[in-house]
């Protein structure tokens, strides 16, 4: 794990979260731009056209893992209940309604995340793996955002690549606010080649699969090395009206290696 992001992240286990220090660090961290990377449709011309981004729900992310509330439901409902009743009152609840708490809890906690939106971004655009994984087998584009037009309109975080899987048993039993925070701002360590970053927004309509929010204005956008013709020409026509840069990439000859070339 980079030495940075595991400093964020014992922020977030010390309670801290979004305090100076914490602020600083990723001031002193974050890297100059963000990336979106997209496949061409209508979706994502519109998109470009209105300045506005999609904000997905968790449920809809394509690592199961990826912000799954898990915690251990018997450590919970008995830390839980000693916090309430005294030892004689706890050995009067019997499984069955020990177990009704803990669907309880389950379901709390999946309203917690049907109430979430979150705008995935990463800090490179030259990567061939999420060329290759979010923009249509390098048929898409990729959209530069500047990160301080970013900041300074929402907050933005840095995911935390781990090789363990964390659980809020602990948070839940000390209702700490930020415990949920946790889990969304971490992925297994075989992710960390996306470089992620995340903004966290409310899901407002909660029956959906995310929204659109409005963003900063497009910096600059790479077209794909096998984008096609049309999608091409469709790009081209929408920056030139929007005032937008735009660059080529291309495949290095003797090097496994993207660059590219200003149009």
């Amino acid at each position: 794990m980079n030495s940075w992001r595991k400093e964020f992240y014992n922020f977030m286990n010390d309670k801290s979260w979004n305090n100076n220090d914490m602020k600083e660090l990723i001031k002193n961290n974050h890297p100059k731009n963000l990336y979106k990377y997209k496949e061409v449709n209508e979706y994502t011309l519109a998109m470009i056209k209105e300045e506005n981004i999609w904000a997905s729900n968790p449920k809809e992310f394509n690592d199961p893992y990826d912000c799954l509330l898990d915690f251990n439901g018997d450590i919970v409902i008995q830390e839980t209940l000693k916090k309430m009743l005294n030892v004689s009152e706890i050995h009067c609840i019997n499984e069955k309604e020990k177990n009704k708490m803990i669907d309880k809890i389950k379901i709390h906690m999946e309203n917690l995340i049907n109430q979430i939106a979150i705008v995935c971004l990463s800090e490179e655009k030259d990567n061939i793996l999420m060329w290759s994984h979010y923009a249509k087998n390098h048929q898409g584009i990729c959209i530069e955002y500047d990160y301080n037009d970013i900041s300074n309109y929402t907050e933005v975080y840095p995911v935390v690549y781990m090789e363990e899987n964390i659980d809020l048993s602990e948070s839940i039993i000390n209702i700490d606010p930020y415990g949920i925070h946790k889990k969304i701002m971490i992925k297994f360590a075989l992710w960390e080649y996306e470089k992620e970053w995340r903004i966290i927004f409310n899901n407002n309509d909660s029956k959906t699969n995310g929204g659109l929010i409005s963003f900063p204005k497009i910096k600059a956008i790479y077209l794909g090395c096998k984008i096609n013709k049309d999608d091409k020409e469709k790009i081209i026509k929408l920056t030139k009206e929007k005032k937008i840069d735009l660059y080529q990439m291309k495949m290095e000859k003797n090097k496994f290696k993207l660059t590219y070339d200003k149009i």
